[in-house]
This record gives C-alpha cells, sequence and structure tokens, in this order.
C-alpha cells in the first residue's frame, strides 16, 4: 500500500495535536505565587526545639493548598509538629495561611530548610531559612555551690549560671531535674526558648528544699539542649532518719515542673506554677501530668502580654461543671477539662496546644471512631470543635493533641456512630406520590436498587493514547480506501457504452 506525501503529513501533524492537547487544554495555571518562611531562632544548641512558620501567598481567591513541607539539609533534624502521623505536613488549608513547624536538630552544622507547597497546578518552593546548630558545649556551665548537706526541712540556694561564648545569641532548652526527697522553687526548672547573648551570662537560681528525709547522697542535673550532664550538684542528707536528726528551720516550695513548678492535688487535679512569662514565650508544661488522671500529658501556650506569679490548675471532672450552663453538642463524653488561671487571663493566651489521653476501653466500649474524638472549647456559652490529632497510640491509651485559641473549660468529645432500629427488621416501602390532577400517572421514587456509581477521575495520559490511536486508525483507513478508488480508463468506459 503506498500512501501519498499529504496523507503521510496528514497523519504526522495528528499525532502531533492529540499528545499536545493535554498540555494545552488540560493544564492548570498554579495558583501559589510564593512559599515565604522564617525562623523562630538564627542559632540554636542541638536537642533544642524551634519553629519555621511558612506562608504560601496567593493573588486569587479560591486558592487552595493541598500540601505544605518541609525539607532540610542536612539531614540531622526531626519534625515534631506536625506529628508523624500527619506525614510531618500540613495538608488542604487556603493560601495565605501560615503554617508553623516544631523541630529540633541532631547534629551542630548550618541548616537549610525548604518550604514547598502543593496545588493542583503543580509544586513551588521557597527561599531556604537557614538556621545554625551549635553544640551545647559552646555554652559554659557554672553551679553554685556543687554540693551541699542539708538535713529534713532546711533548705539551700542553687545558682546556675549559663555564659555564651559566640558572636551571636544561641536560644537553648534546658531542664533542672530534682530527686525525690528535695524539691525546687524559684525560676522555671525547664524552657525551650532560653536565650544566652553572645560573651553573656544568664544566672537562674532556684531555692532547694529537703522534703523527706534521705541519709544517701542525690544529685540535681542540669541538662542543657541536647548535653544531657552540663552540671550537676551533690546534696546529701541526713545522718540518719530520727526525729532528733531533723532540723528545725524549714523553707516550703511547690515540686518542679516544665515551664514552671507542678504539685498533685488529687488523682485528678494538677497544679503549675510559673514565675514569669514574657511577651510572646511559649510554655510547655510536661512534668506531673501524666501521673495523674487529669488525662492532660502536655500542655503548651503561647503569651501575648507579660506576667508574673502565674498559675494554672487542672482538673478533670467526669460530668458537666455546674456552672457551664449549656452542653456540648450531641455525642459521647469521656469527661470536661478545666483550666483555672490565676494573674493570667483568657485574652493573654495567643495560642495553646493540649496533649490528653484516652482510654481504649472507653472508646471500644461505646462502639466510637478514634478518629472522630476531639476537644470541644467552651468560649461564653458557645461550644467550639478544635483542631485535633491522633498523636501517638499507646497500649491502653490514645494520646491526641488540639489546638486551642486560649484556656478555658474543654469536654473530651466523641461523634456517635449512627443508630439503627434493630427491632424493625422488614423496612416499610416508600408511600407513593398521590396522581396528580387531570390523570397523568405519578412521577415513581427512584429506587436504590442500583444506586448511582460514582464518577471515576479521567486519567488523561492513558485517554489522550487511545484517541491517539484512534485517529491514526482512522487516518490510514481514508487513505487506503482513496487510493483503491482509481479513475475507468477510455477503454473501459467504450465498453461499459457499447454494451
Amino acid at each position: 500500500m503506498k500512501v501519498s506525501l499529504s496523507t503521510a503529513t496528514a497523519i504526522l501533524i495528528a499525532v502531533l495535536v492529540v499528545f499536545a492537547l493535554p498540555h494545552l487544554a488540560f493544564a492548570q495555571s498554579q495558583c501559589v505565587s510564593s512559599v515565604t518562611g522564617s525562623a523562630s531562632a538564627n542559632t540554636v544548641t542541638t536537642g533544642t526545639d524551634f519553629t519555621i512558620s511558612v506562608t504560601p501567598a496567593s493573588s486569587e481567591s479560591g486558592c487552595t493548598v493541598s500540601t505544605l513541607t518541609l525539607s532540610g539539609t542536612p539531614t540531622s533534624y526531626t519534625i515534631s509538629d506536625p506529628p508523624a502521623s500527619q506525614s510531618n505536613q500540613f495538608s488542604g488549608f487556603a493560601a495565605g495561611t501560615t503554617k508553623t513547624f516544631t523541630l529540633s536538630t541532631g547534629a551542630a552544622g548550618t541548616y537549610t530548610f525548604t518550604p514547598t507547597a502543593t496545588t493542583s497546578g503543580g509544586s513551588i518552593s521557597g527561599t531556604g531559612v537557614i538556621v545554625s546548630a551549635v553544640d551545647p558545649s559552646t555554652l559554659t556551665v557554672s553551679a553554685t555551690p556543687s554540693s551541699a548537706q542539708i538535713n529534713l526541712s532546711q533548705a539551700f540556694t542553687l545558682t546556675l549560671a549559663i555564659t555564651g561564648s559566640a558572636s551571636s545569641s544561641v536560644t537553648t532548652s534546658y531542664t533542672l531535674t530534682v530527686p525525690t526527697g528535695l524539691t525546687a522553687s524559684g525560676d522555671p526548672t525547664s524552657s525551650s526558648t532560653q536565650s544566652v547573648p553572645a560573651n553573656s551570662s544568664v544566672s537562674l537560681s532556684w531555692t532547694v528544699n529537703h522534703t523527706t528525709c534521705f541519709t544517701s547522697s542525690k544529685t540535681i542535673t542540669f541538662a542543657l539542649g541536647s548535653n544531657t550532664a552540663a552540671a550537676s550538684v551533690t546534696v546529701t542528707g541526713n545522718s540518719s532518719c530520727t526525729t532528733s536528726s531533723n532540723a528545725s528551720s524549714s523553707s516550703s516550695s511547690s515540686g518542679g515542673s516544665a515551664g514552671g513548678t507542678t504539685s498533685s492535688l488529687s488523682a485528678k487535679t494538677a497544679k503549675v506554677s510559673i514565675v514569669t512569662v514574657s511577651t510572646g514565650s511559649t510554655k510547655i508544661i510536661d512534668v506531673g501530668l501524666k501521673s495523674n488522671d487529669t488525662s492532660v500529658r502536655r500542655l503548651e501556650f503561647t503569651a501575648s502580654e507579660s506576667a508574673g506569679g502565674v498559675q494554672l490548675i487542672i482538673d478533670k471532672i467526669t460530668s458537666r461543671p455546674s456552672f457551664v450552663s449549656v452542653d456540648p453538642p450531641s455525642g459521647a463524653i469521656f469527661g470536661y477539662i478545666v483550666i483555672n488561671l490565676t494573674n493570667l487571663s483568657d485574652s493573654q493566651v495567643s495560642s495553646a496546644k493540649i496533649d490528653f489521653s484516652v482510654n481504649k476501653s472507653w472508646i471500644s466500649t461505646n462502639t466510637l471512631d478514634k478518629n472522630k474524638i476531639a476537644l470541644q472549647r467552651l468560649s461564653g456559652s458557645t461550644w467550639t470543635k478544635l483542631d485535633t490529632v491522633i498523636f501517638q497510640e499507646e497500649a491502653d491509651n490514645i494520646v491526641y493533641r488540639a489546638t486551642s485559641p486560649g484556656l478555658s473549660v474543654f469536654s473530651i468529645w466523641a461523634e456517635k456512630p449512627a443508630t439503627t432500629n434493630a427491632t424493625n427488621q422488614t423496612a416499610a416501602p416508600p408511600e407513593q406520590p398521590a396522581a396528580p390532577a387531570g390523570g397523568e400517572e405519578p412521577v415513581k421514587p427512584l429506587t436504590p436498587e442500583t444506586p448511582e456509581q460514582p464518577v471515576q477521575p479521567v486519567d488523561f495520559t492513558t485517554a489522550m493514547i487511545y484517541i491517539a490511536v484512534i485517529v491514526i486508525i482512522l487516518v490510514l483507513a481514508a487513505g487506503y480506501f482513496a487510493m483503491r478508488k482509481k479513475p475507468q480508463s477510455k477503454y473501459e468506459y467504450q465498453k461499459k457504452y457499447r454494451s
């Protein structure tokens, strides 16, 4: 079969047009114009949490970001928020919204973190955010005194000085760990945002009390960033635990905790004391909460104003508090969490994160979906469902993390599954509509015997290949039939005429 040059040209043009269609007709534009990020600190110690805030910008309304990710080099870092259960990424939000990643580094070095936003039109990356990580050993820590001897009910003052030597200030985390038999009051016993100026010192001070008699030596340790033994103090107790050996002088205090001091008031109550909070600072409380039944595992909040002598009392209540006049939305209630603030109002809290646990047995007994459990917050007389995700699963509990605009009254709420009437096994047939005036047949209702199937998304690549094959076959067929139809010769025409 011979194919003319015009036919071959038509085939080539048809193929080019068909394979260009996905790019010409179905390409979607990228609605995000830029992705910018900024870090909470330029220089941090390894092992210290810091944040990177990222904003995908767009001049178009209705631009939705499918995913927002953060990648870094070198790779010795960990993202704790969003958690691994969310693939460490934010999903499905409007462009122009700022999202905050919480992370820490595991090794010293200069890190570059690049944010990437993905929409239906593709992906766009922003300029890398540079954060320097230094070893905590670059900071000098000195404890005064390095050792002490105190009998029961006696106390001494412990002072720790952190000195920076770098050319710029360093943000570090620290934790003072006090063994049983001793308590510490004064400055916060832990912080994740302690700033140490370059070539300058920061001083921390606590009153250490001997509250339960012991005769051996105990060690108070001070961790700085990833250095778990930056400093230590040896404390020797009584020569013997008898009444005669107890000293008469005393100095009382509450127990230590992260971000403040925590003491258990009852099985379902925790008390947290914080010496000072400054504007924009974030306090994290995660010590002393798990040991009691408040359901709260970790509490983090950011203050919008400075305050001193702050106190939080966290209560877990089974039934609705008497001072709450409105019930949460219909659902199953695991319990209520009441957070009372002293010297700090709810309006002075700009944001908070609450980690709380729910018994798996309660979820199973009530036939609930673990993915439909959330924290409801009471503001005025309105309950608002908070953004809640599964943070981790344990043998007997599931730990959730909720993001809240403030601290007040909360309910641990679960959506109840749809109920069915088990006693009515045979459903009554649907009522037939009455015939309209004029004798016309009534419109029959749709039957559910063959439910409408969802429309499957079109695979444009596969569709275009099929279209291309069909067009080529049609063009070749047209050329074939065109060549078979030859004009009659003069001889054939005369023969046909004579006959």
